[in-house]
């Protein structure tokens, strides 16, 4: 990875689940960049599985490529960064991982699978995994949705069943 080609532009004030929650922050950092406006909408959002040289996982990402340039939000993060295409190993996806908690060093995991509809997009949980250190790339399941729940209703189901008290 090289992390000179990463970038913060802008940091939002809460962290970003939806495109939508994304898409001013995201228009300013590349107006910021570019010096000139750049128009967008959710639908040109791509979700990315990104993982550095060392193949340890960052975790999921909407991202805009603008110019050969990623501009993007990681999830659990408020943060629009940006890098070029040397910067992470990009793998296309059509699923969210929503960081939840950090146990003994492992990370727990929503994970959302993401639907772009004719009319906008839906989001809903498909099952809670464990992602383990050292470079999180071991991938554990433990908890799979049987049907479709919302998402608020897959993290009170963490809250109950997993949460340590």
């Amino acid at each position: 990875m090289d992390s000179k080609n990463l970038k913060t532009h802008v940091e939002l004030p809460f962290l970003v689940f939806t495109p939508n929650d994304l898409m001013e922050g995201l228009m300013m950092a590349v107006a910021m960049e570019k010096c000139k406006p750049v128009y967008a909408s959710s639908n040109d959002l791509k979700i990315y599985k990104l993982y550095d040289d060392n193949n340890c996982f960052w975790g999921t990402c909407y991202a805009l490529k603008v110019d050969d340039v990623f501009y993007a939000n990681i999830q659990g993060t408020t943060q629009i960064i940006s890098f070029d295409e040397n910067t992470f190993r990009l793998i296309k996806t059509d699923e969210l991982w929503l960081p939840i908690e950090v146990k003994n060093e492992d990370i727990m995991f929503v994970v959302c699978k993401f639907e772009q509809l004719e009319n906008g997009y839906m989001i809903y949980p498909l099952s809670i995994k464990k992602a383990i250190k050292p470079n999180l790339t071991d991938v554990c399941d433990v908890h799979t949705f049987n049907e479709r729940i919302s998402v608020i209703d897959a993290m009170e189901y963490y809250k109950e069943n997993f949460l340590e008290k």
